[in-house]
This record gives C-alpha cells, sequence and structure tokens, in this order.
C-alpha cells in the first residue's frame, strides 16, 4: 500500500557513486542530435530563442527545472514507481507503461516529434531512476535536456503559443 510512511527519504538524495559522466555524456549526444535535427529540419528556430529573445529564453532556462522537470519527474518516476510497481511482474513492461503515460501527456502538443521523444526520455528517465533510486539526479537529467531543447530551438515541438 502507499502512503507517506513508505517514502524512504533517501529518494531525494544524489549518490555520490552515480556517474554525472554518464549524463553529461547523454546530453552532449542529446545536444548534437537535437541541434541538427533543427537546424535540418527547422532552420528557421535554430538557437532562435537565445539570439533573439534573451531574456525569455533565461527565464524558462532558470523556471523550467522546477516549474516542469521536477514535477513531472514526482509524478512519472518517483510516484509512479512507489504506487504502481505492485501491478507488474516485470520492470520492463513498468517502463513501457510509464514510457507511454509520459508520452501521453505531451499529446496537448499536437505532433509526432514531442510524442516519440518523449516516450524516448521516458526510458532513459526510467533507466536512470531505477540504477540511482534518486529523484534529484533524474532531475537533474531531466532538467539538462528541456533546457538543452529550449536552447537550440528543438522546444519548438514542446510548445503551444498563447
Amino acid at each position: 500500500m502507499y502512503n507517506r510512511k513508505t517514502i524512504s527519504k533517501r529518494v531525494f538524495r544524489i549518490k555520490s557513486f552515480y556517474p554525472l559522466k554518464e549524463i553529461a555524456f547523454k546530453s552532449l549526444l542529446l545536444l548534437v542530435i537535437s541541434s541538427l535535427w533543427v537546424y535540418i529540419f527547422r532552420e528557421d528556430v535554430f538557437f532562435h530563442l537565445p539570439l533573439n529573445n534573451f531574456w525569455f529564453w533565461l527565464f524558462i532556462v532558470l523556471t523550467y527545472p522546477i516549474w516542469s522537470a521536477f514535477t513531472q519527474e514526482f509524478i512519472y518516476r518517483f510516484f509512479f514507481y512507489q504506487r504502481y510497481r505492485i501491478l507488474f511482474d516485470s520492470v520492463l513492461v513498468m517502463i513501457f507503461v510509464n514510457a507511454l503515460c509520459f508520452s501521453m501527456a505531451h499529446i496537448i502538443f499536437r505532433n509526432w516529434v514531442a510524442l516519440v521523444f518523449t516516450f524516448v526520455g521516458s526510458i532513459v528517465f526510467s533507466l536512470t531512476y531505477i540504477r540511482s533510486k534518486s529523484l534529484n539526479v533524474v532531475f537533474i537529467e531531466h532538467s539538462i535536456y528541456g533546457n538543452i531543447f529550449f536552447t537550440n530551438g528543438f522546444g519548438i515541438f514542446f510548445y503551444l503559443p498563447l
């Protein structure tokens, strides 16, 4: 049963043994792949935000981690894996269902790119969370990836204009 007493405070710690170099490597890989994608398919938005609206970009880079990345990781990694782990016999099935749920939460952006990237991203975040057992580590990873997207222009696929 899920209740506050079953929550371990250890989940909020960053383990010293977790390879932060791995996050740096994955971040660099994501930066290269997503930047190439934007440059090839949406050159009109390539690094558009930091170059043309610096203060808005800075606002997003500073607030996205708290208001979006942390909230999503709390719900889709911490809460999901704490609450629903008893429903799954297989970790792989649980990761797949989690990725499907996370991806469908992004359906409001009405494009297949957001759905595919959030599905794959959820798998990456889930593996990080399961391996590290740290909400903070996966929050840092998600924050870095999101800020890469909003910087290089890939964020256009995760943005609803007002």
